[in-house]
């Protein structure tokens, strides 16, 4: 990778990067892979998947098997079936379904989703949770930037996200069993505890362009020290930054009235002495995916009736009975889960812990009182700005928009689909929906156009002209998909961005059927067999990669 000089990721993509960069034993397995490629997958799952998961055997509940989940399979398969018969193609549970199975090791509703990356870095990776960002590096990836993207929950306003802009016909966050009394305002719930609730709302110079969630990024300097500040501003350079760096946070609880945090600023704390931030904690907010579970409002104990609901019409396409409050002991227990990363900074954060253990902490102390945290509570999360951040794939799963915003002019995309990508172009919404026949906000993605050209003839060029690799036999690798796209960006003056600025993206698609969650561990491994076994069969795509990547 000599070529490149700034690395842009997130979600999934942040957990790759940093192993690359910062874990001389991840390094060496790929680079194992490499030279031995019909072992690959095999390297793969001993040394990366079960180096993991043999850690984590037994911390599921011992009465979920495989029956149990084929059943569940099973019934969910009828209801799309269903779906599909009644004319709807736009909604396909089954990845939810994956999604559950993945998190087996969450669902006594006790945990965290930093527990779950930690052990990952520590385990497959080798990377203590307490290691600096700003700690040396492999020599491939000093001197480079690392641009972490997340996703800023910011509700509060009447932008983008929430169901006040929304034009469907039926907007989730509008729904009493999933939002409560709080219908309308959509907040960040920090506990919750029968009626009560501690919450903050964050306000800004535009309340009608404010959207639920803004772009937002950690920038390091691979290699630059502990004592280094971002080279890029936290908030933008894309997505309404004048809004997102305007915001002032308000906490409130059922007993201790509301008291206002001062404006963030640009937000400091996230930018300046960034070398100092664990590299285990940014990639846990940059790959938080069920983070926006923040904004679910409704009272504890709304959604086990809503669950309750869901798996008795399960029953009725096939779902055995005695197997219904197993499978609502799983969704109350994952609905439980923190899936949220919080950060606090000083004056209440102690000198001896970093803002993501100092967000934790606090958080911790607000659910003890029960859902309700006292006046002088609440002081101190003011003080500290506890705010709650989430996967950046939820308003840039490419990395794409981060990289051409700071600067980029040329771009290798390395991708999972191709979907993700044209969200920043002309004549997309300005959400992305994840159930087909219903909005749903605030639970959605939020899009932010930074190129000019329309989204569907960018797409078309793109199908015409780009290349599609695999080879005979695979099983779980549809294609490689390798092309060029030449963008242009908008006018963006509050960035200094003219409009007219080409940017080059070159793609390299993996196009897979195999979801973010799958019912079987080792289909990621032979994933990535048939993957470096397509590159060995098609030189002429592995040769343009690397001269992509070199120059």
């Amino acid at each position: 990778l000599k070529g490149i000089d700034m690395l842009s990721t997130n979600s999934g993509g942040s957990w790759f990067a940093a192993a690359l960069a910062y874990s001389p034993r991840f390094v060496s397995v790929i680079s194992g892979m490499a030279g031995d490629v019909d072992n690959a997958g095999k390297m793969f799952h001993d040394k990366v998947l079960y180096a993991f998961l043999g850690k984590l055997k037994g911390a599921g509940p011992d009465w979920i098997d495989e029956d149990f989940w084929q059943s569940v399979a099973s019934a969910v398969g009828h209801a799309t079936d269903l779906n599909v018969a009644a004319g709807d193609t736009t909604f396909d549970p089954r990845w939810i379904l994956e999604v559950l199975r993945e998190l087996m090791i969450l669902t006594d509703g006790s945990r965290n989703w930093e527990d779950f990356v930690y052990a990952l870095f520590e385990h497959a990776m080798g990377i203590d949770t307490t290691v600096p960002a700003g700690s040396p590096v492999n020599a491939w990836a000093d001197g480079k930037t690392w641009l972490a993207g997340v996703s800023l929950l910011t509700p509060g306003g009447a932008g983008a996200g929430t169901c006040t802009a929304s034009n469907a016909w039926f907007c989730l966050g509008d729904m009493d069993m999933v939002m409560g009394d709080n219908r309308g305002t959509t907040p960040v719930v920090v506990s919750r505890w029968g009626s009560n609730q501690t919450k903050y709302y964050a306000s800004g110079a535009n309340r009608d362009a404010q959207r639920v969630m803004y772009p937002a990024k950690f920038s390091v300097k691979l290699g630059g020290g502990m004592k280094q500040d971002a080279e890029y501003p936290f908030c933008g350079p894309f997505g309404d930054s004048e809004v997102c760096n305007s915001l002032s946070f308000k906490y409130a609880s059922s007993t201790g009235g509301t008291v206002a945090g001062g404006t963030v600023s640009g937000f400091p704390w996230y930018t300046e002495g960034v070398g100092g931030l664990s590299i285990a904690g940014v990639a846990s907010a940059s790959s938080a995916f069920l983070g926006a579970m923040a904004l679910q409002a409704a009272r504890h104990g709304r959604l086990e009736e809503l669950f309750d609901q869901l798996v008795r019409a399960l029953e009725r396409v096939g779902f055995p009975k005695e197997y219904g409050d197993v499978l609502i002991e799983v969704l109350v227990n994952v609905s439980n889960t923190d899936w949220a990363v919080w950060t606090a900074d000083r004056p209440v954060r102690p000198t001896d812990e970093t803002m993501f253990q100092a967000g934790r902490s606090m958080r911790s102390e607000v659910s003890m009182f029960a859902g309700s945290a006292p006046k002088s509570l609440l002081d101190q999360l003011a003080k500290g700005q506890l705010t709650a951040l989430i996967d950046g794939g939820l308003t840039d799963n490419s990395g794409v928009a981060h990289a051409a915003a700071s600067g980029a002019s040329e771009i290798v995309a390395f991708c999972d689909g191709m979907s993700d990508l044209w969200y920043h172009f002309e004549g997309v919404p300005p959400t992305t929906s994840y159930v087909g026949f219903m909005d749903s906000c605030p639970f959605c993605g939020v899009n932010f156009q930074i190129f000019q050209e329309n989204y569907q003839t960018t797409q078309d060029e793109f199908g015409r002209n780009a290349k599609s690799y695999t080879f005979p036999g695979a099983k779980q690798l549809v294609s490689i998909v390798v092309g060029t796209i030449q963008a242009t960006t908008i006018e963006r003056r509050d960035l200094g961005i003219a409009a007219g600025k080409p940017v080059t993206i070159h793609v390299v698609s993996v196009e897979s059927d195999l979801g973010m969650g799958g019912f079987k561990y080792t289909d990621y491994s032979d994933l990535s067999q048939e993957i470096m076994l397509a590159l060995r069969a098609n030189k002429d795509a592995a040769a343009q990669i690397i001269n992509w990547t070199r120059r």
